[in-house]
């Protein structure tokens, strides 16, 4: 998929403000990842920590929270990873489909996703 950044929202999910921030779009990514410095400025904490495998192979234990985010209107509570300082702000998988929205790389913006029922 060719990525492409998006607008999104994020907050503590307390009522507390939200933080306004583009994010690269990347389905590719199980969750979606923001610098832990922007996490810590809206008072989210770290809740547990998870392993993942970056595209070079290595493995890292990241620290993740449940946050709120708002995309075009619509809000929910996903799961996001402290990244680094200089991360690039990522929308992941689990975040789009918890907002029913699927990447439309060829316009640059995201739809709404067709669901499916077994």
């Amino acid at each position: 998929m060719e990525s492409f950044s998006y607008p999104i929202e994020l907050s503590a999910g307390d009522g507390g403000r939200f933080e306004s921030l583009r994010a690269l779009v990347d389905d590719a990514s199980s969750y979606s990842v923001v610098p832990a410095t922007i996490l810590a400025s809206l008072g989210v904490e770290p809740q547990w920590t998870g392993l993942f495998t970056t595209a070079d192979g290595s493995r890292h234990e990241m620290p993740l929270a449940e946050v709120r985010i708002r995309v075009d209107g619509q809000e929910r509570t996903t799961i996001c990873v402290f990244g680094s300082p200089e991360s690039v702000p990522t929308l992941g998988s689990y975040a789009l489909a918890g907002l029913a929205m699927e990447a439309d790389p060829a316009n640059r913006r995201l739809t709404a996703a067709t669901l499916f029922l077994p």
